[in-house]
């Protein structure tokens, strides 16, 4: 019973977000059936959930590449933001999906683009210690190595904070400041 009543509770929380049938297939990095559901040409590839979350978020925070191209290729915004205005590369560079974060930049994603606080895609690889991701970022031509979030902080001084010392190290000597 307990099962159930779990199981119930978890269908009810999901429906609660209103995914569509390709968020949840590109949540779940299930390439093949976006794939199929892309080709019917039945689906709305922007359409957001309650939290702004589109399709592609789901599938770069997943680091579902072949889904995020799928995605992209069928017209999907590269910069489309959530509720809280993260884009999907933002959600692939928390993740370490340096694939991901790398191919978004190629189709035009903003390097630079900010959350409501302030904080960049090279941030969060930052907080979350994603050294793949921040060694790709720094040599991206364009990035602010050196944006400051709402709070004053930037990637360097959060690598310092969060005691991340290999961010920290390619951080500075990219030519990051305190």
């Amino acid at each position: 019973m307990r099962f159930i009543l779990s199981f119930v509770f978890i269908l009810l929380l999901s429906a609660c977000d209103n995914n569509t049938p390709l968020m949840d297939a590109a949540s779940n990095a299930n390439s093949e059936q976006v794939k199929a559901m892309l080709a019917t040409g039945d689906v709305d590839i922007n359409k957001a959930n309650r939290y702004g979350w589109t399709a592609l978020m789901h599938a770069a925070k997943v680091g579902d590449l072949e889904s995020v191209k799928l995605l992209v290729e069928k017209g999907a915004t590269v910069d489309a933001r959530d509720s809280n205005g993260w884009t999907p590369m933002m959600r692939a560079a928390q993740k370490g999906h340096v694939e991901v974060v790398e191919y978004l930049i190629d189709k035009g994603a903003d390097v630079n683009a900010t959350t409501e606080n302030g904080w960049t895609a090279l941030m969060w690889a930052a907080l979350r210690e994603k050294v793949g991701v921040v060694k790709y970022l720094i040599g991206v031509k364009g990035i602010d190595l050196n944006h400051q979030s709402e709070d004053g902080r930037s990637a360097i001084m959060i690598s310092i904070t969060e005691n991340n010392n290999d961010v920290y190290i390619l951080l500075q000597d990219a030519g990051a400041r305190p």
